[in-house]
């Protein structure tokens, strides 16, 4: 009988712990919940360019942005903004992101947020507007995306396309940069 009454509060105590344990939320920040709270502002690219194999200076430059901004709505929904001449944001597309469950890689549908020289670079190699790019850093004030595109170029005098590879990596923070 002694043995029965000992046990039983030791039981009670670990099942009240069990009980307690499970009971609690997480609270900390999800990367899904950073990437929704606030607007991201582009402020840099960078750009950086190979044909085959061997990297081309004059194009890989950072590009300074200060007119493209994102919006990433919780519903799944993605607005591309500009800053027009008077000064106001604007939403010039939309379209759908989905962030991987390892918050590692991000697609943004139907939305390009690059800016007009590199959209137009990637155009002179018929190269379609990446949608899925790697989080290189996403934090409750910064978020960077990373792509890297291959593609092989026919150029003028040569009996075989020419590889050409693009990496493109843009930064985006919470404060507005005009």
């Amino acid at each position: 009988m002694m043995n029965k009454i000992n046990f039983l509060p030791l039981m009670a105590a670990f099942v009240l712990t069990l009980l307690a344990s499970c009971s609690k939320k997480d609270n900390s920040p999800k990367p899904e919940d950073w990437l929704t709270a606030e607007r991201w502002y582009a402020y840099r690219a960078g750009v950086a360019v190979s044909i085959a194999g061997v990297p081309v200076d004059s194009l890989g430059e950072d590009t300074t942005l200060d007119s493209i901004a994102l919006d990433f709505k919780k519903d799944y929904t993605a607005q591309l903004l500009e800053l027009t001449p008077q000064g106001t944001w604007e939403v010039t597309s939309q379209g759908t992101w989905t962030l991987s469950a390892d918050a590692k890689t991000l697609e943004i549908k139907n939305v390009s947020f690059l800016s007009p020289g590199i959209d137009s670079l990637l155009q002179a190699f018929n190269i379609d507007v990446p949608q899925t790019y790697q989080v290189r850093k996403l934090t409750a004030d910064e978020l960077e995306l990373y792509t890297d595109i291959d593609t092989s170029v026919p150029l003028a005098g040569f009996p075989i396309p020419v590889p050409v590879g693009i990496q493109l990596t843009t930064y985006f923070n919470h404060e507005e940069q005009p």
